[in-house]
């Protein structure tokens, strides 16, 4: 199969046209084959040496894809050829550690295109369990952004923030990737939103997700604002996708 190759740790000119042999495929594996991936901050950051020399080289980036269902293992019962699906961005290999809480925490967990190779080749080989249906109606490009930020999403709003019905949670850089979709799904839980933007161009996409209380940096500080808007009780919940000065005062 053909495959984008990271031949160095080092600048985009390290990445290769390359061919690979393709996955193969156990019992309860999903072959799949990728029609779009994407790409994510991490893999910039693993290419570029960030983490150092953390993968054998030569090696395939991508943790986001879409794709369609070519063959299935022998135990595989949940998925057909032809069906269209989203893989996981990251899982455990071993399946003894599918019960850890949170499952990132699990000795066998790897993100895909870290801990082994990823989405940038023509297919896929999947557990079948780390398999999602496809039932969205949207274009594979805009399947193919979605895993990892929704995935990281969720684990930072539901299982770590514990955000429930009726609490109070502040975003910070409301308008970035995560933080878009943390707007969205402290909503769907019922929580009430406050989204931290900087220009008005930000602050009406953040309406449009639905956040209650827009805070624009350019005109107001945030601290005051938030305490007069809660009646100085403050957030429940902050979801942080900043870094900063607003974390320490968060």
């Amino acid at each position: 199969m053909k495959v984008a190759l990271m031949t160095d740790f080092d600048s985009p000119d390290v990445m290769r046209h390359g061919d690979s042999s393709d996955p193969k495929l156990s019992g309860n594996d999903v072959l799949i084959k990728v029609i779009r991936a994407g790409m994510n901050p991490i893999d910039h950051y693993l290419r570029n040496g960030d983490f150092g020399a953390i993968v054998p080289l030569p090696h395939i980036l991508g943790s986001d894809a879409a794709g369609e269902v070519v063959a299935v293992g022998a135990d595989v019962t949940a998925f057909k050829v032809g069906d269209r699906v989203i893989p996981m961005p990251g899982y455990p290999l071993n399946s003894r550690d599918h019960a850890f809480s949170p499952l990132s925490a699990a000795p066998s967990y790897g993100i895909v295109g870290v801990g082994r190779h990823g989405t940038h080749a023509q297919y896929l080989s999947v557990p079948a369990e780390w398999v999602v249906p496809d039932s969205t109606g949207l274009a594979p490009e805009l399947i193919a952004t979605l895993p990892m930020v929704v995935v990281t999403t969720v684990r930072a709003v539901r299982v770590v923030g514990e955000v429930k019905a009726g609490d109070r949670v502040l975003v910070l850089a409301g308008a970035s990737g995560t933080g878009s979709m943390a707007i969205q799904v402290a909503k769907a839980l019922g929580a009430q939103v406050a989204a931290i933007v900087r220009g008005e161009d930000r602050a009406d996409f953040v309406r449009s997700l639905g956040a209650e209380l827009v805070i624009d940096t350019t005109k107001t500080t945030v601290h005051p604002l938030v305490q007069e808007r809660t009646d100085g009780r403050g957030a429940d919940v902050v979801i942080d996708n900043l870094g900063g000065d607003l974390t320490r005062q968060s």
